[in-house]
Formats: structure tokens, sequence, C-alpha cells
């Protein structure tokens, strides 16, 4: 019904010759897990500040369709927060279905299954895989919408000594 209110209201406004699709949009949950180097002092803040900073990055309305993750992004704004000494790991996971550790619901297997996966699953329900970057790129589709869906858990960091 959406569709066909869209449509119906572009057919007022669109100029002849304009041609217009409407398509459905596969969501693709992605989760994060990175590992830092901070100083010292206050190792605990510097965790704080770079989980913030990530989770106001990956704010949904902040990405759009067919948008690609570029890693090298992440990481220098995770670089770039005082404290930060060096990024030593940052990996980025593709969930789908129901999440066992947490109860939430991703997107189902047939449509948030991402399709450049690592082939050895990262948990026991087979429902989580590590995604495989392109020139140091999550490449995303025409019809793709890369979302980290729950922040507050989908984005996790660590500080190492």
């Amino acid at each position: 019904i959406l569709k066909e209110n869209i449509k119906n209201f572009l057919k007022e406004k669109r100029v002849i010759g304009d041609w217009l699709d409407i398509v459905d949009c596969s969501v693709v949950n992605v989760q994060i897990s990175f590992q830092i180097i901070a100083d010292k002092k206050n190792k605990q803040q510097v965790l704080i500040d770079c989980l913030t900073k990530l989770r106001d990055y990956f704010n949904i309305y902040n990405w759009e369709i067919n948008q690609p993750i570029f890693i090298s992004n992440v990481e220098t704004l995770l670089q770039q927060t005082d404290g930060v000494i060096n990024v030593v790991d940052l990996t980025f996971y593709n969930i789908f279905d129901r999440d066992l550790e947490t109860g939430h619901m991703y997107s189902p297997k047939e449509i948030g299954r991402y399709k450049f996966l690592d082939t050895n699953p990262v948990n026991t329900q087979n429902n989580k895989f590590k995604m495989l970057d392109f020139d140091n790129v999550i490449v995303s589709g025409p019809s793709m919408f890369l979302s980290v869906m729950y922040p507050e858990i989908d984005i996790s960091g660590e500080v190492v000594n």
C-alpha cells in the first residue's frame, strides 16, 4: 500500500519522460567490535568516548541505501579520540534472525544475510559471520541498507594493554 501511495503521489510531480522505480530494500544488520590501546590514566573514559563516537557515527539517520562502510574512516574516528594510542583491531559482523544471547531480533536470513561473509560462523547459532572487505571497504548494493540496529549492544570495544 505504501509503495502504491508513493507511486500515485510522485506520478503527479514527475516530468514527462521521467522514470521512477520503487523497490524494496534489504536491511543488513552490522555489529562492530574493536580493540584499542589507550592512555593508562583514563582507559575507561577513553573506551566510553570511542563507543559514543561510533554510536553517533552509525546512527541510522546518518546512513543511506547503497552507502558502503569505509573502514579507514571508522579507524580514523577511533584514532582521533583523545587518549587512543592505537587501534589494534576493528571487525565487522553480519547478524540475522534472533540472537539467543540478547533475545534481539534482526532481519530474516533471506534478506539480511550479507553476500560477502567468512565461511565460518562466529557463534553456535550459525547466524553471525565476519564480513569481508574489499580494499578496506564493506561494500553495499543498490537496494541494501547497512544498519547497526541496536547500537548499545551491536558496538562493543575493549582496551588492551
